[in-house]
């Protein structure tokens, strides 16, 4: 083990050991982080991949280098997990040239991944002081108190900054979501939420990164495992440990932490499991009809409510039982003139909610719908938009070209729904209604769900990003993995349906059931549970 360390230490030292390695050093490894992505299921490199930018900030030449090496690190991850942006392209309906589309598409995924990336650097900044600090004390190890203060800076750079400045973000790519599939972990997300999880990941980072030790010589380049120390390194590495004793504390913390997590995930599965079969008479069905219309389809000039309607009745008429809830998804009638047959759909199921834009005081507002016999129609209007694709920011400002970016057949774009909405309301059921975008921001759905919310419905349009074979459903990939954490956090069935794909039911533990295919027309079916009861995250949630 030691031996190997010390190879391992020595092969790091390397290749940190000149600008032109330090630079593909900070580009392949971000690279690798990317893998982590839900786009990719590689899950377990979000728990190591951290451990180079650390290296990268601890062994810079100064503090300009050590941001400089760590936003190429930050940029080459975002640039991956945000690839899927290219998919955008084409944009021809939206009558913007083929040159204009591809510079848009490029431009989306540069600006957002560059955005994501600059608003890390409070986090850098502040990792580098502490090591500095700590440098100053001969140690290159970070403590663990140090650990606890820098996870609580990156939480808020990445879970609070972007939250909060999100016209030009896009919060879906948080190493947190890499976990989807950990049914055990992701079950202390109902405790902690995403922002949990992550902490979790950014403390091991912390601890696995503690062993090791770049060497230096005296120009501050790492080249060997037995120069003496320099400023940031120490005399007599112990598996490259200066304090081990500290570091075992260190260890032996995560590790309990660690089994107390995922011993409660296993309970916590065991709990969801005896309430649905105590629960078993309060299930009710539903149906999503997943067509695959273009976004020319519903946002374009030229998009038809009739022939869209058209063509999910057909589907909708497969349905031989008779559904509690039909869903259709965002835009699926991309008119606030509704088709005179949507009237029959009520003889397919009790409720009805699909996604369409209604006019009020003209205005015009992305807004789901919910139908029923007993009352008038419920709506619910976006409240979180979508910059550039639902409305334009600065408009004003924009040369005439750029502004029609957020046009379709509602003029320059959607207003603002207001953030005092209730919920959607059958007999039987509450709903906490989401849009798309809005799936991305944890706070706006537990304020919702607090209102009494027993089901949460997302309907969402991803069939902009079908321009790019490679990167189209890698978003599809990652928009389930956060309505995945959105189940769990809020202990709720999530439906999930969306044009295009993937629709599905997310249970309240997070486990994906009845989903459909991508880029495919399906009919789902299923069953889903309403539930009550308020997690900690819900009631308690950061």
């Amino acid at each position: 083990m030691t031996n190997m360390l010390r190879n391992l230490n020595l092969l790091i030292s390397f290749s940190l050991n000149s600008p032109l390695s330090r630079l593909i050093f900070a580009i392949t490894t971000g690279l690798v982080l990317g893998l982590s992505s839900a786009a990719f299921g590689l899950g377990f490199l979000a728990w190591i991949g951290l451990i180079p930018l650390f290296l990268l900030v601890k062994s810079a030449d100064g503090v300009w280098r050590s941001c400089y090496e760590a936003m190429i690190f930050l940029l080459s991850y975002n640039l991956l997990t945000l690839a899927w942006l290219q998919a955008l392209h084409p944009l021809t309906w939206h009558g913007f040239t083929n040159l204009q589309s591809i510079v848009i598409a490029l431009a989306a995924w540069l600006v957002a991944a560059l955005y994501h990336s600059f608003l890390t650097l409070p986090f850098v900044l502040a990792l580098r002081f502490f090591y500095q600090y700590r440098a100053d004390q001969r140690s290159h190890e970070l403590k663990f108190l140090d650990m606890l203060i820098l996870s609580f800076v990156w939480l808020v750079c990445q879970h609070k900054l972007l939250m909060h400045f999100s016209t030009l973000a896009v919060p879906i790519n948080f190493l947190a979501y890499s976990q989807y599939q950990n049914h055990y972990l992701i079950q202390f997300a109902s405790q902690v939420g995403a922002v949990g999880i992550e902490a979790l990941i950014l403390l091991v980072n912390f601890a696995l990164s503690n062993i090791f030790n770049v060497q230096m010589n005296e120009q501050g380049l790492a080249y060997h495992l037995r120069v003496e120390a320099s400023s940031l390194n120490v005399n007599r590495p112990f598996l490259g440990i200066n304090a081990p004793v500290n570091q075992l504390n260190i260890f032996s913390i995560l590790a309990l932490v660690l089994i107390g997590v995922y011993g409660f995930g296993f309970w916590q599965l065991d709990s969801n499991k005896k309430y649905e079969l105590t629960h078993l008479s309060e299930k009710q069905n539903f149906a999503i009809v997943q067509a695959d219309y273009s976004a020319a389809s519903s946002r374009g000039a030229a998009a038809s409510a009739a022939n869209l309607v058209k063509l999910q009745n057909q589907l909708s008429s497969k349905l031989v039982d008779r559904k509690d809830l039909l869903i259709w998804s965002e835009g699926s009638v991309p008119s606030d003139r509704k088709p005179e047959s949507l009237n029959n759909l009520l003889q397919h199921a009790d409720n009805f909610v699909f996604g369409t834009y209604t006019n009020i005081s003209l205005d015009y507002f992305n807004s789901i719908q919910l139908r029923t016999f007993t009352d008038d129609d419920q709506v619910y209007l976006k409240r979180n938009l979508v910059p550039f694709g639902e409305y334009t920011p600065w408009y004003g400002l924009l040369p005439e070209s750029l502004q029609k970016l957020a046009n379709s057949i509602v003029g320059h774009g959607f207003a603002h729904g207001d953030n005092e909405q209730d919920l959607l309301e059958t007999t039987k059921l509450k709903i906490a209604p989401a849009l798309c975008f809005e799936l991305l921001f944890p706070q706006l759905l537990r304020e919702t769900v607090l209102k009494g919310a027993d089901l949460i419905i997302n309907l969402n349009d991803l069939s902009w990003f079908k321009g790019n074979k490679i990167t189209r459903d890698w978003v599809k990939r990652q928009f389930l993995a956060v309505a995945v954490f959105r189940a769990v956090e809020n202990r709720r069935d999530l439906i999930l349906a969306g044009n295009a794909g993937y629709s599905a039911l997310v249970n309240a533990s997070g486990k994906v059931k009845f989903r459909s295919e991508a880029n495919k027309i399906f009919l789902v079916q299923g069953d889903f549970l309403p539930r009550g009861d308020f997690s900690n995250f819900s009631l308690y949630g950061w």
